[in-house]
């Protein structure tokens, strides 16, 4: 089977409106690139925060560089301490007529592991639509002259829809927080912005210093449509940078919630003129990680992600990075984009001034929260009115609208999720000042906890319990203690999903905990742990609370994301029935190797597995890849010798009564210390540590009436017994 992921395209999601500019059907995937993770054996060694690797660190890549145009370095996808993505890089070519040809050349090589399409990522550029008009406002101005309402127009109506105001007055972002700008180019040189040389960085050229648009994009050009305005196109990401951190206070332009903090842009052009794409997008996030990103805002998705890519963002989520990214403008419900849907990852719909979600913007209960992103509502319709913010242009969209505020200026509107991305990303980096110990997970409990009710006239809703982003109930909430269970951590196992936490940093005990996955209620436990079972593919979100007071108080809560891929069914059996014990079967994904063994008891001998009246193997050991739903059967030879009495006694290990009910008594004169229970199908049912004792009970309640074989483990030795239950 080729040891190809698939991957689909994706789209930034910026000021996009049907009949827009991309008109024609994207690429889906980036032309001359390729994922390659190398096997442990061949990977060459990277220092720390080194973004490339030579050619000639890679003896076979470089010897096939004439042969496919391979060009001379190759990305490093390496994130904290993965160890997969050390050793997995982007690798780009030109003979575009032999990629093909290239892609089966990698796959056959020994020194490859994997290899994957690189997604492309689009643009989608449209104009504002007709019959749009200009809105009006009375609030003050502040000392930036495009905040508050100019001229009779609303410039800031995104910041006193999320009481930004107030939450100024409360609290300060700081310069110690850094947010990274992931996008198509960042003009740090903005006199809004001011971002330091050592946190810009251009992917393409492999250098810091700069983050901004290509020297040949004209700055002041001035369009005559947004359907052919290039420089438009490339000021996306500087507009969103301006939304996240735009300097307030300073008599220039406008404010922004995250003022204050350390913005970081990092530029992911690609050679097409048009500024309408993002090439090695992924490249970037892992430099912001390695350069001390604390947020990092992505605008940008697509309806499937890689799994390089999905690696990258779950390094980054580990090392305690909020990432936050845009929901998709497509106006679709309940279809999850990427990588918004990964994860750990806060997902972004957009609102308007009414709190009603936003015409274009995807919904659905996947998504985590809103944000401003869309436009002024006035008697029901959305105006052209959108979110200013800084540009590499000067204003074009506004202008042409009629809104002419900031004509000449390096301002203009834009809408979009990939708007509403940055404004949460800001207040991100505000909250991160109040408390710097918020990771994604907690992050995104936070602004969910505080949000605003959304108007639900529009039709559309996000996830049950939050709405749109509240950044003085935000951190009031923070001021006030967050308090919620710690360390709460999920491992996922085949279908079992292992949940455990600490209570809260309260002197009281929880009188019980709340479990949740995707907001439903499934367990009330006053343990520490729980194990849920999860057949289905897809994102769970889990969470837990802690009750106290007779259930009259409760804790915030506490939240961690799993992905539970396509799983297989394993199953094994044993011919005939009490001859021995299998282990390995279970749930796996496809393409996974696993081992299955088996083990005879007194008086049987292994002979061998068989699957589908094929025979897999002889030995005790078989190594079995995972591809499909699976039956095998482990045939014994014999006859299993009886190792319990009626008296319930075999050798050093008594086992009394038997039959029994829900639990049994296992007594022995030398020390317990494991048991496995196994069905007479050697299916391993569970397994318990009896901690050195003499007499112990084991409850078997849970487990229904039949035959059953236990292995117990003593000081002396182990010991096989067959018991019954009614």
């Amino acid at each position: 089977m080729r040891n190809i992921l698939s991957a689909a395209a994706g789209f930034l999601v910026c000021v996009a409106w049907a009949g827009g500019l991309y008109a024609q059907d994207p690429q889906e995937y980036e032309s001359g690139a390729f994922y390659v993770r190398l096997k442990p054996s061949s990977a060459p060694a990277l220092a720390k925060g080194e973004a490339y690797v030579r050619a000639d660190a890679v003896s076979f890549l470089q010897a096939a560089m004439p042969a496919y145009g391979l060009h001379s370095r190759f990305a490093s996808m390496r994130t904290g301490n993965n160890e997969r993505l050390g050793r997995t890089f982007r690798i780009e070519f030109d003979s575009l007529d032999r990629t093909e040809e290239l892609l089966d050349w990698l796959e056959s090589r020994p020194e490859v592991e994997m290899v994957e399409p690189v997604p492309a990522y689009y643009i989608q550029a449209g104009v504002l639509p007709g019959g749009k008009t200009d809105s009006a406002g009375d609030g003050a101005s502040g000392t930036d002259p495009f905040y508050g309402t100019v001229n009779g127009v609303d410039l800031s109506w995104h910041l006193d829809l999320i009481n930004a105001q107030e939450a100024w007055g409360k609290a300060t972002a700081q310069s110690n927080v850094t947010v990274a700008i992931v996008d198509n180019a960042v003009w740090g040189d903005h006199p809004d912005l001011g971002i330091a040389a050592g946190n810009q960085y251009n992917v393409m050229s492999a250098t810091a210093g700069n983050s901004a648009p290509p020297v040949s994009v004209d700055q002041d050009q001035e369009c005559e449509s947004l359907n052919s305005c290039n420089v438009y196109n490339w000021s996306h990401g500087t507009h969103c940078a301006g939304a996240v951190g735009a300097v307030r206070g300073n008599g220039v332009g406008i404010a922004s919630i995250g003022s204050g903090v350390s913005l970081m842009g990092v530029s992911c052009p690609s050679t097409d003129a048009s500024g309408l794409s993002v090439r090695n997008g992924f490249a970037g996030v892992t430099w912001a990680a390695e350069h001390g990103a604390d947020v990092i805002s992505l605008s940008w998705g697509g309806y499937s992600v890689a799994e390089t890519e999905r690696e990258v963002i779950q390094s980054c989520i580990d090392q305690g990075i909020v990432i936050v990214a845009a929901a998709g403008n497509d106006n679709r419900a309940d279809v999850p984009f990427y990588p918004a849907d990964l994860p750990g990852v806060i997902s972004v719909a957009s609102v308007n001034s009414d709190l009603g979600i936003s015409s274009f913007s995807n919904s659905g209960d996947w998504v985590d929260v809103a944000a401003p992103g869309g436009f002024v509502v006035v008697n029901g319709n959305e105006t052209s009115n959108c979110i200013l913010s800084t540009t590499f242009c000067r204003s074009q969209s506004y202008r042409m609208s009629g809104i002419t505020v900031v004509n000449g200026e390096f301002y203009d509107g834009m809408y979009g999720t990939s708007m509403a991305t940055p404004v949460v990303a800001g207040l991100c980096g505000l909250l991160l000042s109040v408390d710097s110990t918020l990771d994604s997970y907690s992050m995104r409990e936070v602004l969910m906890s505080s949000a605003q009710a959304l108007d639900a006239s529009s039709g559309k809703h996000i996830r049950p319990g939050s709405g749109a982003i509240d950044a003085s109930a935000a951190v009031d909430l923070l001021q006030g203690g967050f308090l919620a269970p710690r360390n709460f951590t999920a491992v996922r196992d085949g279908i079992a999903v292992s949940l455990s936490w600490q209570a809260p940093a309260l002197d009281a005990p929880a009188d019980v905990y709340q479990l949740f996955r995707d907001d439903v209620l499934i367990a009330e436990t006053q343990d520490s742990s729980f194990v849920d079972t999860v057949m289905d593919e897809g994102l769970c979100n889990y969470s837990v609370r802690a009750l106290y007071g007779g259930r009259e108080d409760t804790t915030n809560r506490a939240a961690v994301d799993v992905y539970v891929p396509d799983l297989y069914e394993v199953a094994v059996s044993v011919s005939p029935e009490g001859c021995g014990t299998v282990s390995g079967s279970g749930y796996y994904p496809a393409g996974e190797e696993i081992l299955l063994t088996a083990t005879a008891v007194p008086g049987c001998e292994f002979v061998r597995w068989v699957e589908d009246r094929n025979v897999l193997g002889r030995d005790t050991s078989l190594s079995y890849l995972v591809e499909y739903d699976a039956e095998i059967e482990a045939i014994f030879s014999g006859t299993p010798e009886t190792h319990v009495e009626s008296d319930g006694f075999a050798g050093q290990v008594a086992a009394y009564p038997n039959p029994f009910r829900n639990t049994i008594h296992l007594e022995s004169a030398v020390t317990l210390q494991v048991v496995e229970v196994y069905s007479m199908s050697g299916q391993r049912l569970r397994e318990l540590a009896l901690d050195g004792a003499f007499s112990v009970e084991v409850d078997l309640s849970a487990l229904p009436a039949g035959l059953y074989v236990l292995k117990v483990e003593t000081g002396a030795g182990t010991e096989t017994l067959r018991v019954s239950k009614y």
